[in-house]
């Protein structure tokens, strides 16, 4: 079949080819192009799916914090979360990666992370699926000063 676009102006006018509207080209190209964005990125969801955490409540001791924690993940997966107690210097204190088993979507955990002093501030630095922690922060404590072991145990 030949292209109607090729055809001398008599034939398109006497069988109705009109040309292809500019603006008409550019808002098909524009439709096409975002769900092919839109299209990448439920993809890339799906495979690189995301773990979240929070700090439900802390409290402090001269040695060790406890710290109830939430986190969401897909189901089934496991999970870890970065910890970090800090003084009023804003130094670390206590750091430490839990390993959250595979389970329910939402889990709730208890973690006694062993300080250096008391915490001023317990902070829930981020959570990654599949036991790969999230990128976060290294630790930051004083100058020649060891990291305590985790965890705290009475």
């Amino acid at each position: 079949m030949t292209d109607p676009a090729v055809l001398p102006p008599n034939l398109q006018a006497r069988y109705g080819v009109a040309p292809r509207s500019r603006t008409r080209q550019v808002i098909t190209w524009t439709v096409i192009l975002l769900v092919a964005i839109a299209a990448t990125a439920w993809l890339n969801q799906a495979n690189n799916p995301v773990a979240t955490g929070r700090i439900i409540t802390f409290t402090t001791q001269p040695d060790h914090a406890t710290i109830r924690f939430e986190t969401s993940r897909p189901s089934g997966h496991p999970s870890s979360c970065v910890l970090r107690a800090q003084d009023t210097a804003s130094t670390d204190i206590g750091y430490a990666t839990v390993q959250v088993p595979a389970g329910a979507a939402t889990v709730q955990q208890t973690y006694q992370l062993r300080t250096l002093g008391t915490a001023n501030v317990v902070e829930l630095l981020g959570c990654g699926v599949d036991g790969k922690p999230a990128k976060v922060a290294a630790p930051a404590f004083a100058p020649g000063i060891q990291p305590p072991a985790q965890p705290w145990t009475p």
